[in-house]
């Protein structure tokens, strides 16, 4: 195919499909910030707490990152 017969990027899908595209990654991004933010909280929850209630959390913690990434 040369040059001037290879497709444009409005060609290359429907824009049904790039309308689907576009929701599901904005989709993606929104969960990535989700989870980002609960990072953080359980990141300042944790620096607050006693040193045993941080052992004790210590040792809860993958069954907390099971659950987060199980939403």
């Amino acid at each position: 195919m040369s040059t001037s017969q290879s497709p444009t990027p409005s060609q290359k899908g429907s824009s049904g499909d790039q309308e689907v595209t576009a929701r599901l990654l904005t989709a993606g991004f929104q969960t990535l910030e989700k989870i980002e933010d609960m990072a953080v909280s359980l990141i300042r929850e944790e620096w607050l707490l006693d040193p045993s209630q941080k052992d004790l959390n210590r040792d809860n913690r993958p069954e907390k990152y099971r659950n987060m990434f199980s939403l």
